[in-house]
């Protein structure tokens, strides 16, 4: 495989030859890669598909790839509109749970987003582990699980932690 050479300093123990490819020995790639039929290097992870696989989104049919654009897009709408909406119900719930400081009621928007930026770094690794598609069910039900939990909320300690759990 090709390396940049503006990428030599991360690759110690690595060898840059003149045409800018960077070799390894046989031992430091031997886990994570293999030789294909040319004798270069593959990565394992690298996901091929067979002629004519379901699996393969190029052999979707278009109304299955929009309703999988549909859906991705709404799902991200959803999550976006989820933290935002939160501020228009500011006034009631500052009338509601009788907290009169506009700064700690704005705690619940922070707050989801730290949710946000934490689950990131939880479901990525996750994802690479167990693939996209339990991932994103599950994370998914959970969200969809906590709106209500946040909607009902008898606290603002609660809702706080509803949100950050969404």
């Amino acid at each position: 495989m090709a390396t940049l050479k503006f990428l030599r300093p991360l690759l110690s123990p690595a060898k840059l030859h003149k045409s800018g490819v960077v070799t390894d020995s046989e031992a430091e790639l031997g886990s994570l890669r293999q030789r294909n039929s040319n004798n270069a290097y593959e990565p394992r992870w690298e996901v091929k598909f067979v002629p004519d696989d379901l699996e393969n989104p190029k052999n979707w049919s278009l109304s299955y790839r929009i309703f999988a654009t549909v859906a991705f897009a709404f799902t991200t709408w959803a999550t976006l509109l989820f933290s935002t909406c939160y501020t228009s119900g500011i006034p009631g719930m500052m009338a509601d749970f009788d907290i009169y400081n506009e700064t700690l009621m704005s705690l619940g928007l922070s707050i989801y987003l730290v949710g946000m930026g934490i689950g990131s770094l939880v479901l990525a690794p996750l994802s690479e582990t167990f693939g996209r598609r339990p991932v994103y069910l599950v994370s998914l039900t959970v969200f969809l699980a906590f709106i209500p939990l946040c909607a009902t909320s008898k606290s603002f300690t609660q809702l706080i932690i509803c949100r950050f759990l969404a």
